[in-house]
C-alpha cells in the first residue's frame, strides 16, 4: 500500500508540474499578446473595445438627433 500512495503522489507531482508549465506558457503568450496589441494602431486593438465605443458613439448621435427632432417640432 506504501508503494501505491507512493506512486500516486509522484503521478501527482508529475501533473501539478506539467499544469504548472502550461500554466506560465499561457502567461507568456498573453504577454506577447497583449505586446503585440500596443504595437498596433488604435483600430486594429481590441474587437471587444471598437464594438463598445462604436455602440456609444451610436447612442449618443442617436440622442442628438432625437433632442434635435423634439427642439425643431416644438419651435
Amino acid at each position: 500500500m506504501d508503494n501505491k500512495n507512493k506512486l500516486n503522489f509522484i503521478q501527482f507531482r508529475k501533473e501539478e508540474i506539467a499544469y504548472a508549465i502550461a500554466k506560465e506558457k499561457n502567461k507568456n503568450n498573453k504577454l506577447i499578446q497583449k505586446q503585440k496589441e500596443k504595437e498596433l494602431p488604435i483600430y486594429k486593438k481590441s474587437l471587444f473595445v471598437n464594438l463598445i465605443l462604436t455602440s456609444v458613439a451610436l447612442i449618443i448621435i442617436i440622442g442628438l438627433l432625437l433632442v434635435a427632432f423634439y427642439i425643431g417640432k416644438t419651435l
